[in-house]
């Protein structure tokens, strides 16, 4: 049945946050910007952010369009 709240399926945005996570530190060294900073930006914790850095945790949702807006990142790079 079609849910219009949700246009991705689970599997699609898994994808896309993977796809931003392995290039977080790069887009975060290219806008200059301290892990610190960004995550106070964001309203989360610089621990929470160094691990969906790393690889250690997965982003929300949220997290990953917080980042999205932030970057201005497009996945067709």
């Amino acid at each position: 049945m079609y849910n219009p709240i949700h246009l991705l399926s689970e599997e699609q945005q898994n994808m896309l946050m993977a796809s931003m996570s392995y290039n977080l530190a790069a887009l975060r060294a290219k806008a200059e910007v301290s892990q610190s900073d960004l995550s106070a930006m964001m309203g989360i914790s610089r621990q929470t952010y160094s691990s969906i850095e790393s690889g250690l945790r997965q982003m929300s949702w949220g997290t990953y369009l917080s980042l999205l807006l932030y970057f201005d990142y497009n996945t067709s790079y």
